[in-house]
């Protein structure tokens, strides 16, 4: 607090307008304590600097919240340790009646280039075949069309 009769445009300055620093009287982050010489990138803090990209807190618990060694212990899960190529257990899904498995035809064996030929040679022949079988047909249609057009004449 400053009086209004002797303090007349003296500029204030709060507490707290001084840099921080540690125990021996190093630059100090403005936020977790830690020494700056120790942090790689710091940034502008209020009066000070604080740690860069993020100030990382000291995870300690205070005494009143201390876990006992026991229950600490207990809280951990065990990992097995496992090899890259090793995949482990899969996770077990529960099915859905929304959701169902397509099931998927085996694909057939690869042909190698003597069977695929002869497939191929094979599909043509039908083809051919198909398609003469229908020009006939058509030819003979035609055929039977003009008789009796000329019949009836």
């Amino acid at each position: 607090m400053t009086c209004a009769c002797c303090c007349v445009g003296v500029p204030r300055a709060t507490l707290g307008a001084i840099a921080r620093r540690d125990s021996d009287g190093q630059p100090a982050c403005e936020l977790c304590g830690r020494r700056l010489s120790k942090v790689k990138h710091t940034h502008r803090h209020g009066p000070g600097h604080a740690c860069h990209p993020r100030c990382k807190a000291r995870a300690r618990p205070s005494k009143d919240e201390a876990v006992p060694v026991a229950a600490a212990v207990a809280s951990v899960t065990p990992r097995k340790r496992r090899a890259a190529s090793d995949p482990g257990e899969l996770p077990a899904v529960a099915a859905s009646p929304v959701r169902s498995r397509r099931i998927m035809p085996a694909k057939p064996a690869p042909l190698n280039k003597k069977q695929r030929a002869d497939k191929i040679m094979r599909l043509l022949e039908e083809t051919h075949a198909r398609r003469m079988a229908a020009e006939a047909a058509v030819a003979q249609t035609a055929g039977a069309a003009a008789a009796a057009a000329t019949a009836t004449i």
